[in-house]
């Protein structure tokens, strides 16, 4: 489907401004986005990294916005990583 398409299927959630609220996230979060994403754009990513404690902001380089389809090998290991290293903190 057309990234247009999915634009304005999820326009209401899009053009939700939850900004404000992103400093109260306290759990680790992973941001994993792809440079060829049509709908999620790098700054909106890195402004969520920034603004979220404990983020780790990963680029897949030649993936859109399903980068889990694009990349499956490479996302399920990015995660797992994740997920085991915040296993290893706690």
């Amino acid at each position: 489907m057309p990234a247009r398409v999915w634009r304005a299927a999820l326009a209401g959630q899009i053009d939700d401004d939850v900004s404000a609220n992103l400093h109260r996230i306290g759990v680790p979060t992973l941001i994993a986005w792809g440079d060829r994403d049509e709908i999620a754009r790098r700054p909106t990513q890195e402004a969520m990294a920034a603004a979220i404690p404990r983020s780790r902001f990963v680029v897949y380089h030649g993936s859109g916005h399903a980068l889990h389809w694009d990349d499956a090998e490479g996302f399920v290991s990015e995660l797992t990583a994740f997920v085991d290293g915040v296993a290893a903190q706690d």
